[in-house]
């Protein structure tokens, strides 16, 4: 007796593995109007850890540091997005993105309260093309 139903519950689980493993990749790029602030971001199966350094910011007492940047984890949501926030201490980084095929892009948001002042990002746009 042939079972079509089972055969084709294999199939799916096939293909469903075959397009967790597609997910798996990393994406190079910068700031869109800073490339001396580089980022990354891998995809692994709908996650996603985006990372980012050198962020420059404008501070209260009127200087413009590089600041270390942060790394984010998330899960991609059905429309290939993602969002996450970080405050550690007097820190606080906001990255939003979304992820194509071959392509990535977002914003970042940075800020770093200390005494006497603080020092912010505003909304900085980035790119990324798949490696």
């Amino acid at each position: 007796m042939r079972r079509p139903a089972g055969r084709a519950l294999a199939l799916v689980v096939v293909l469903s593995a075959v397009m967790v493993t597609a997910l798996a990749a990393t994406y190079r790029g910068a700031a869109v109007e800073d490339e001396a602030m580089p980022v990354k971001l891998k995809l692994a199966g709908g996650d996603v850890v985006f990372d980012y350094t050198d962020v420059l910011v404008e501070c209260s007492d009127g200087s413009h540091p590089r600041q270390g940047g942060a790394s984010h984890s998330d899960h991609l949501n059905r429309r290939d997005r993602f969002r996450d926030r970080l405050e550690v201490g007097g820190t606080t980084s906001l990255v939003k993105g979304k992820v194509g095929e071959h392509k990535a892009k977002g914003t970042i948001i940075y800020r770093l309260r200390y005494n006497g002042g603080e020092c912010r990002s505003g909304k900085v746009k980035w790119k990324a093309k798949r490696k």
